[in-house]
């Protein structure tokens, strides 16, 4: 029996409260882990939805992004009169081309085609407002302005197509 009051009191002759105490949970230790998981869990449990949605849209964005590429090299390598064509009949820059997916469909891309003159933007033509309207679609010079978007998304993607007798030779 005195070994286990040594256990209890290291010291002979402490007082009550200074014995040691053999394990377990006092009430108001539990409480606060309760309080603290009852806090923490929820914003935790919210955090990896988040974390998860993000992913999933970034995962999406770039699948857009990748297709939008995608359609913008298959452009690039058609025929220069097709796209004239497919310009001329959509008749100006706002109006989606042949090109353009059908309505209706799923992350629908959007092609826009318009013949270009690059009034306004010095890095195109040597003379940015060559027939002095301010209008980049209005005196054609031979390249087609391409755009390409996702309907109902974010980027989009545009480009400048030149007839191949505009383009360098191999030689140069």
């Amino acid at each position: 029996m005195a070994n286990v009051f040594l256990r209890l009191c290291p010291r002979r002759g402490a007082p009550p409260s200074r014995r040691l105490r053999l394990g377990g949970f006092a009430y108001v230790e539990v409480l606060i882990a309760a309080a603290l998981i009852a806090v923490i869990l929820p914003a935790a449990i919210q955090s990896g939805l988040l974390t998860g949605a993000v992913v999933e849209e970034e995962s999406n964005a770039s699948a857009r992004h990748e297709a939008r590429v995608a359609r913008v090299e298959m452009i690039r390598g058609m025929a220069y009169r097709e796209l004239l064509l497919a310009a001329e009949t959509a008749g100006n820059e706002t109006v989606p081309s042949s090109f353009s997916d059908p309505d209706g469909t799923n992350a629908r891309i959007v092609v826009n085609l318009a013949r270009y003159d690059g009034d306004g933007d010095p890095f195109v033509v040597a003379d940015p407002n060559f027939d002095g309207d301010n209008n980049a679609f209005t005196d054609y010079r031979g390249l087609l302005w391409v755009r390409v978007t996702t309907e109902g998304a974010r980027g989009e993607l545009v480009t400048l197509v030149r007839p191949n007798h505009l383009l360098p030779s191999a030689g140069n």
